[in-house]
């Protein structure tokens, strides 16, 4: 019974998840304001096989009560960009704490506590297995929140050696350190109008 129950839940997760396509479906425990989405910090990091990325996402619970939310966050995935082979999630505070997930086919589903009248920070890593000189990022979903970042910040670190041909963003700094070149920009009351893509020879 409880097997049959846990796969009807999750065949029902997966539905909501792909007819929505968004960056983070938000199933609230509880009603009244929806959290804000505020801001994030995304560093992609570019090897021979492999592309890390590191989030780091900020949401705002500006009611009076604390919230428990659901999220969905999905990975960019094509034939040349491979289901995560690691993953993690972690709440950032005074102690980080890990956030179990449940994987699903497109990303991972995990849950967190939001404070009221206050922000919290969740990291998220994972590295993706790359079978061509390219890696993507998923932004343009934001727009499903309902309003823009009110900042957003991105990083990009690959091997020196590696000449960018095409990146989806001008960057506002690129700089190298030691064998890496970083491309780094931010934008300020950002709707991403297209995803973060990276080319390379």
């Amino acid at each position: 019974m409880n097997e049959g129950i846990s796969k009807l839940t999750d065949l029902y997760l997966r539905r909501c998840v792909f007819a929505a396509q968004i960056l983070f479906v938000c199933f609230s425990l509880s009603f009244g304001q929806p959290v804000q989405f505020h801001s994030e910090k995304i560093l992609m990091e570019i090897g021979e096989e492999f592309v890390f990325i590191k989030g780091i996402y900020i949401f705002h619970n500006d009611t009076d009560v604390s919230r428990s939310q659901t999220l969905f966050y999905p990975f960019y995935l094509d034939e040349h960009q491979l289901y995560p082979d690691s993953i993690s999630v972690k709440e950032r505070g005074g102690l980080d704490k890990t956030v179990k997930f449940s994987r699903l086919k497109k990303g991972i589903l995990f849950r967190i506590k939001l404070p009221p009248h206050d922000y919290t920070q969740v990291e998220v890593w994972y590295r993706q297995i790359i079978l061509a000189n390219r890696a993507e990022y998923i932004l343009t979903t934001t727009k499903y929140w309902g309003k823009g970042l009110v900042e957003g910040e991105y990083r990009v670190i690959l091997p020196a050696g590696f000449e960018v041909t095409y990146m989806s963003y001008q960057p506002d700094k690129v700089k190298t350190i030691d064998s890496n070149k970083e491309l780094y920009f931010s934008r300020e009351n950002f709707m991403p109008k297209k995803n973060l893509i990276v080319k390379w020879k």
